[in-house]
Formats: C-alpha cells, structure tokens, sequence
C-alpha cells in the first residue's frame, strides 16, 4: 500500500514514512499550449505552503516554518522583514498552512492565518492580524477560532481558508489520519467549516440545530485531507480538492450539509449504493505517477486575458504529476495546461488580478506565472463584427426588473443568450456586473466576470449608503458571439421600504440615529432588514434613561442596533431623578413593592472592551424571547422567563451565536431576584458553564437572612476557557415562592 505525504518537509508520506523518490519534473515545460510561455514571478521561498493575493496586488506566500513573506505587486524581490514570524509547530503538515484577506481588507487590514501554535495541548487555530504596511500590526494577533486537539499523527490537517460570496469565512480541516472523524458531528475534524468573519458561528450553518458548541460551525463532511479549495467570483461555487489515500484524487462541489463519503468511498462511485453521499464533479487515479491533489483555482479575473475557451474552467494540479490542467464545470471535460513543468511540488494555484495563473513551487521555492503572448479574441472584444450578421440576445430571467430586495437577502441571478448563427450561446460568453446606484453617484459592488449563466448576490445587512432609501442595485448581462457582436441588457432591483417612528417620555428628548441627534418625536425610513443604530444619552436635564418600549417588549439599555423587517414605533423611557441601581460583583439590594426594577445598570469590571462587545454581541434576538445587545462593552439581556408568580425553576441559555464569541477571561454576569419567607439564608445554583474542550463551572447564590419583599444580588462568573454553553438555572425551595431573572450578560474583556 503506496501512501503519500502532501507536505512532508522530507517528503514523507501522508500516513507512513516511505518516500517518494525520483519525481521531481524539474526541466523546460514541453507540454504549455501555444503561445504560452512560464516565468519566474519571485523566488526564494522556503517550504512553502500557500500564498494569495492582496486586493493591491501584493502577493502574501506562507513558509510551514512559521514566516508570512510579501512579495511586492508586479513581482520582483521578497521584502523584508516577513509580515509576521509566529511559533508554530511544524513537525509533518503541522505550521502555517493557509492565509486569506477579508473581503474589505483596503478599509479593515484584517487578515486571516490558519497555523500551528506551538502550545499544549496542540491544535491548529484561525487568527487574525492587521496589517500595518507590508508587515502585521504588533500585538494586532486575535485569536478566533482553537480547533480540535490533535493526536500524536502529524499529517491530515488541511488548512485552506476562504472567504465564500456569503461574507462567510471557510476553512478545510483534514481528518487529523483518523479517518472515523470524517462522519463523526462530534469533532471538526474531517470538514468544511463555515464562519462569520469574527469567528463566531453563522446560526443558517446546516448543522447548526443538530449539534452542539464549536461542532455547530461544521458545514460539509466526509472529507480526508482537503488541502486546497477555491471560490468562483461570480456564481459563489466552491471546489474542494480532497486528497486521497491510495488510488484516487477528487474535486468535490462544495455544498451546505454535503457529505462526500470517506471513509467509505474513495474516487466516483455508484450514487444507488451510497444515496447519502455526494459523489466527485471529478476524479482522477495515481497510474501515472501522480499522488496528491494540491493547487486549484478558477479562471473569472475581472479581466481575462487567455482564450476564451479558459473562462470558467477550474485549473488544479497534482504534487507528484508536474503538470496542470483545467477541468470545465460545464460539460466537464479535462484538458492538459501544462506538463513536464519547471515548478515542481506543487502546493498552490492562484489567478492574479492580471488575469494570469500562478503555481507556487515547493520543490524550488519559485513561484511561476503563466503569460499568453497571442492576440486572440477573448470576452473582452476586439474583434470587428461580421458585416451582415446577427448580434446576440441577451435575457435576465431573474430577478424581474423592478423586483424588490431587503437587507441579508440572497438573489439568484439567471440568464440566457441566442444567437442566429450561434445558437444558445455557451457560458463564456456572458459577463455579469452589479453596480449599486445611490443617488447620483455609483459603487461598484460585484466587478465584471465572466463565465457563467447564473450566480447569486448577497444584500448586505449594514452601512449608511445601504440603509438609504434613494438606491437600487443594476445587474447587466453582456454577452458575445462567434463574429464580435456584443449586446448588453440589464434589470434593477429596488429596495423594499419600511418607517420606523420614534417617541419619547416626556416628549422633545434627544436620540441619536446613526450617531445623530434627532429631537423626538421622528421618523425615517430605511431599507427592509438593513441595520440602524439607535442611541439615548444616559441623562438629559432632569431625567434618566429606563428603557425603550419595542413591538417585542422592553429594552433596559440605551444602545442598540434595530433591524426592521415592518413599519414599527419605538419609544424610549425616561424618569425623573438620579441613575441608581449601579450593582457591582457581590452587592444585594433590598426593594420594596412587587416588581423589582430592571437593574442593567451594573458597575463595570475592569478591561473589558467595548468594541468586541459590539462585535460579538451586537445580534438582533434568538430562539429564547430576549433580545441582545451591546453598550459599553456589556453584551446584555432583559430575560423573557422571569416571573413574579410563584414558581420554583427557571433557565434561560446565552445566546449560542454570543458564547462561540468568547473566550477565556471573559466574565459572565447574573442579577437575579427572590421573594418569600423560604429563601432567606438558602443557597441555589445559578450558573453553569460548558467548556468546547470539557470540563466546566458552576456559580451559587446564597441569600441573606432577613426580611425583605424581594431581593436582588448580582454575582460574576470569569470563565476559563472557550465555552460552548451557558445557562443560568434559578432553583427555588418551594413552589409557593417567587423568583426571577432579572438579567444575564456577558463583559468581553482584553
């Protein structure tokens, strides 16, 4: 039994020790079509694993060894210093693996490095940096994600981290060469992950109800060891290249809840003999040498400069082949690109915004760019239409023109072309653009693309220009034929529109919108599902803020993000008189009356940090009633589940989105509130706390002796590690008393 190792810095096999000797395909390339030739884009480069482009043109190369090194745009000399150096442990596949930008890199910086750390117990982890200039920001390192323990194996980790057309983040994880984790929901080994960008997990992941903590971030299984993927810009498709054991190289179309088969299946198979499996787009055998899928990339740049016949294909190559090919998702034909290749061993493919590929070489450190040097007619026209014949005609099928959208919306764009010479016209040769028309200027928001018939668009949730009313998104379809003719067609989709008014108590208050101050009562309208922030200072003149009254109930706290999916009216609540009620760790408050009052306004902890509060609490509600939101670096909830009847057990959960956010050192808070002649001097359980890696904590409540009509105490849990669940339990001695939650929040600290 052959077996290989992807990465191996001695070239080791992926589950053994054997060797793979004498396949170095070093030489002059003799199998490039015409009219291509091979250069050496930059050099240098030691133990190499994956490399990607920077909107600016830059091109950021991972070193297993623990180096990111930057490559200035148009190639040339590797700049110094690295653009971070970090301890990684790269024993086998283990070090840096995989890297990515954030879709707004150019304002954010952020970006994305899948690694090694050289810690106890080992795992691979997502971090996040920002980069300063060609090199990362110090101290700018967030850690994201920490994933499963790995077992003494060294191989089988994956690492190729994407972001999808959803915003979303995805990451391939190996099955750690325990092959049993590939099915199993209980470990992310084996998987595509899914993410949002700060880490925490989309609550739409399609095993998100049916398992539990950092395993709801699982979005497609069944997988070995997928090392690379790629995303087409455009239509959103995902291609996973899954390297097999010991006869069978696959690409898989990505899918959410796919499960592509490993262990049991291996390469193409009959899909009446495994119904629950996905079977492979393609599938390629080791007869000739060839041991790992490792690169793939699909040709969509914004401008094309190869044949069109390239437009759409899928290049990927094999570690031990030497060569490249192209695989067309639409008739799904392979062709050969390259062979006998001067970049041998190779890990990585890319398209540069040139419109060129480039092959990342382990064996030689090189990275390669491939140039066409023929002028031949591409999707960008050049050539002279046929005198006499007839141009094409283009037709968007959906979305109707005139159709509306709201934020977070999913569009599915579809189209068609004919031709009286050409007939149906093939899918290279549309090119799709979207642009978003605000007033009397215009944002480019999906660049030209071509290569596809269909594709999906994405409405963002956020942003002035996107809450604005005087907007619409155009979607333009141009398409060519045979002889040159080009035709172009477009539809605009327009927002759907809903008014939200606000009042206050006493009337002619300030509340700030967006950041800024309107004079109540107002109103304005907004996009449907799209984000607004809404403010009320804490004092003005004699008065203090309570809480905002919302179709959904009462709100305790002055900031906070509305999404309005209908017409609605707010109103915020003020009263007379001084702020009281500042509860800090450990205090009680007697209060007199039947109701307790809401009691949110809790002193602060030291080095929490506002601005993960807003990023990870800033959520609009979950399955539970309450609604969660952040302001001064608490994420807080006013409890649906609290009572003032008698009773004796309630529970409510944080929020998942919220605690896969966290981390330790972060701190929970409780108020809770009592009532009745049986509590006083009784200890109950109040908080319990799961950890993602096992293990937990538990926090009590003791009540005073004395007599009170209700009494309110806070208590503060500082967690120790990553939890995946937490839940407050109030247990009251006797069912004729009365207990309630008065709220449940979470401070995000340094």
């Amino acid at each position: 039994m052959r077996q290989r190792w992807v990465l191996g810095l001695m070239l080791m096999s992926l589950i053994g020790v054997g060797m793979i000797g004498g396949i170095s395909a070093q030489g002059t390339p003799r199998g490039l079509p015409s009219n291509f030739t091979q250069v050496v884009y930059a050099s240098g480069f030691n133990s190499a694993t994956s490399m990607a482009f920077a909107p600016d043109g830059r091109l950021f190369v991972t070193q297993q060894g623990g180096l990111v090194r930057v490559v200035p745009a148009g190639g040339g000399s590797i700049l110094s210093p690295a653009f971070v150096t970090l301890n990684v442990n790269n024993s086998g596949e283990r070090g840096i693996l995989g890297i990515a930008f954030h879709p707004n890199f150019v304002s954010n910086h952020y970006v994305y490095i899948y690694y090694t750390p050289d810690v106890s117990p080992l795992r691979n982890r997502l971090s996040r940096f920002t980069a300063n200039g060609n090199v990362a920001e110090a101290g700018s390192e967030e850690i994201l994600v920490e994933f499963d323990n790995l077992s003494s194996a060294t191989n089988h980790n994956g690492g190729a981290i994407h972001f999808g057309a959803d915003g979303k983040l995805y990451v391939a994880i190996g099955d750690n060469a325990n092959s049993a984790n590939a099915q199993s929901l209980t470990t992310r080994h084996g998987k595509i992950l899914r993410y949002n960008p700060n880490g925490s997990i989309p609550t739409d992941n399609p095993f998100y109800a049916t398992t539990s903590g950092a395993n709801q971030a699982i979005w497609a299984l069944g997988l070995r060891n997928p090392y690379t993927f790629d995303v087409q810009s455009g239509t959103g498709m995902i291609f996973i290249n899954d390297v097999g054991q010991n006869m069978w190289e696959e690409i898989n179309e990505g899918a959410a809840g796919a499960n592509y088969g490993w262990p049991s299946t291996e390469g193409d198979f009959n899909q009446a003999s495994f119904p629950n499996f996905t079977r492979p787009r393609y599938a390629y055998n080791h007869d000739n040498g060839e041991c790992a899928i490792t690169g793939g990339a699909f040709y969509n740049p914004q401008t094309p400069v190869y044949p069109a016949a390239y437009i759409g294909d899928y290049f990927f190559t094999d570690y031990c082949g030497g060569w490249i090919k192209r695989y067309d998702p639409t008739t799904g034909q392979v062709n050969n690109f390259g062979s006998a290749l001067a970049a041998s061993l190779i890990v990585d493919l890319e398209i540069g915004a040139d419109g060129k590929l480039y092959a990342m070489s382990r064996g030689n450190g090189n990275v390669y760019r491939y140039d066409y040097n023929a002028v031949e007619p591409t999707l960008t026209p050049t050539v002279q239409p046929t005198v006499g014949s007839t141009p094409p005609v283009p037709v968007i099928v959906s979305p109707l023109n005139g159709a509306n959208y709201r934020g977070g919306q999913t569009i599915t764009v579809q189209g068609t072309a004919t031709d009286a010479e050409d007939g149906n016209l093939k899918a290279r040769a549309f090119t799709w653009q979207v642009d978003f028309h605000h007033a009397d200027h215009v944002h480019p928001f999906i660049a030209a693309f071509s290569g596809t018939k269909n594709m999906t668009v994405v409405i963002p949730k956020r942003g002035t220009d996107n809450s604005a009313t005087n907007v619409f998104y155009r979607i333009t379809l141009t398409v060519i034929d045979s002889t040159g003719q080009q035709v172009s067609t477009f539809v605009d989709v327009l927002p759907e529109v809903v008014t939200t008014t606000v009042n206050s108590v006493p009337d002619g208050l300030t509340v700030l919108l967006d950041g800024q101050p309107l004079v109540t009562p107002f109103s304005f309208d907004t996009v449907a599902d799209v984000g607004r922030s809404l403010s009320a200072p804490l004092t003005q003149a004699a008065y203090t803020f309570d809480s905002w009254t919302t179709p959904d109930g009462n709100l305790p706290v002055p900031d906070w993000t509305i999404f309005p999916s209908a017409d609605q009216t707010l109103t915020v609540m003020y009263v007379d008189g001084a702020q009281t009620n500042l509860l800090s760790n450990g205090t009680f408050e007697s209060l007199a009356g039947g109701t307790p009052p809401a009691l949110l306004n809790w002193a602060r902890p030291a080095n929490v940090v506002p601005s993960r509060a807003k990023q990870v609490c800033d959520v609009s509600g979950n399955s539970s009633g309450e609604r969660l939101v952040s302001f001064e670096g608490v994420c807080a909830a006013q409890l649906k589940g609290s009572s003032t009847q008698p009773t004796s057990k309630l529970t409510q959960v944080i929020n998942p989105v919220i605690t896969a956010g966290m981390e330790a050192g972060d701190i929970v808070t409780l108020v809770a509130c009592a009532s009745g002649i049986n509590i006083q001097g009784y200890t109950m359980n109040a908080l319990k706390v799961t950890y993602s890696g096992g293990g937990g904590d538990k926090l009590t409540l003791t009540w005073p002796d004395g007599t009170f009509d209700w009494m309110c105490q806070r208590a503060d849990l500082s967690l120790t590690g990553q939890p995946s669940k937490i839940q407050a339990i109030l247990v009251y001695p006797k069912a004729t008393g009365r207990i309630r939650f008065d709220a449940l929040g979470v401070w995000l600290t340094e």
